[in-house]
């Protein structure tokens, strides 16, 4: 697996993803709803790889209120997403964030879910996302 890292803007917060995919095969994202337009996100996951996100993070919650959008509570930038269903955390990683992101070149594809319902939305991000969890950064 490879390991890339990476972080907000002030450092409060860092991402440690890891992955087996290489880079030009791994699928982009970019969503349509405002709040990923707003944050210009591009992300990806990997269900067989790994995300961690050190520190604490914010969570802000909207739409169906499915997942904790991640933010650092400092500088604001936006991190990931992240869902715990059954105990079991999932996330998608906003690319932006990683200090090798240039490696990530190929075009996202446009993603549209405002029409999908909750049960469907979360079996989709169980299915897809990476396995993630948020460590103290004093661990």
């Amino acid at each position: 697996m490879t390991l890339y890292r990476g972080g907000c803007h002030c450092g409060l917060v860092s991402v440690v993803f890891q992955t087996a995919i290489h880079p030009s095969q791994l699928g982009l994202r970019r969503c349509s709803c405002r709040f990923c337009r707003l944050h210009g996100a591009v992300t990806a996951t990997d269900p067989a790889g790994r995300l961690s996100f050190i520190g604490e993070p914010k969570g802000y919650r909207f739409g169906l209120a499915t997942a904790n959008f991640l933010l650092c509570p400092r500088c604001g930038v936006y991190l990931g997403a992240m869902l715990t269903d059954q105990d079991r955390q999932f996330a998608t990683l906003n690319l932006n964030t990683l200090e090798r992101a240039a490696e990530f070149s190929q075009p996202p594809i446009t993603v549209e879910y405002a029409e999908e319902e909750r049960e469907k939305r979360i079996a989709r991000r169980v299915r897809n996302w990476t396995p993630a969890r948020i460590e103290s950064s004093m661990s």
